[in-house]
């Protein structure tokens, strides 16, 4: 199951507010109690900080941008006028998080890509499997 976007909205406006990294983490194992592969990720510190440094950032001017972001797995909305450029879909076999399923299968046909997904990535895909983002992207090389 799928955390809905008001829930969504509701952490991470109480993770904001709370102003302490303790209040971060919190809010943020809260989001992701569903996904098992993310939890275990998480126990990293290391890991855990990056994501709190990573959230922090990505609130700083208001949760609208990251809530459209949430929204847009179940619901895709592709801008009318893409650049002609490559596209990859990217997402963890293992996100429970939101409806990333239907939102791959959305924005794979919009884009008129394959979608790749990791297996063993959860939502943190981006910093546990970071070279398989930029291998499926065609950032870097296989090797």
């Amino acid at each position: 199951a799928s955390l809905p976007l008001d829930a969504g909205a509701l952490i991470m406006e109480s993770m904001a507010a709370s102003q302490t990294d303790e209040g971060w983490r919190a809010g943020i194992r809260n989001v992701l109690e569903c996904n098992p592969v993310d939890m275990a990720a998480l126990e990293d510190p290391a890991l855990m900080d990056m994501h709190v440094r990573q959230q922090r950032s990505a609130t700083v001017n208001g949760f609208e941008g990251q809530l459209l972001e949430w929204k847009d797995y179940g619901e895709p909305r592709c801008p009318p006028d893409l650049p002609d450029l490559p596209y990859a879909v990217v997402s963890g076999r293992e996100d429970n998080v939101a409806n990333v399923g239907q939102g791959v299968t959305d924005w794979s046909a919009k884009l008129g890509v394959k979608p790749h997904l990791v297996t063993g990535a959860g939502h943190l895909i981006f910093l546990t499997h970071t070279r398989d983002v930029l291998v499926a992207a065609g950032l870097i090389a296989t090797n």
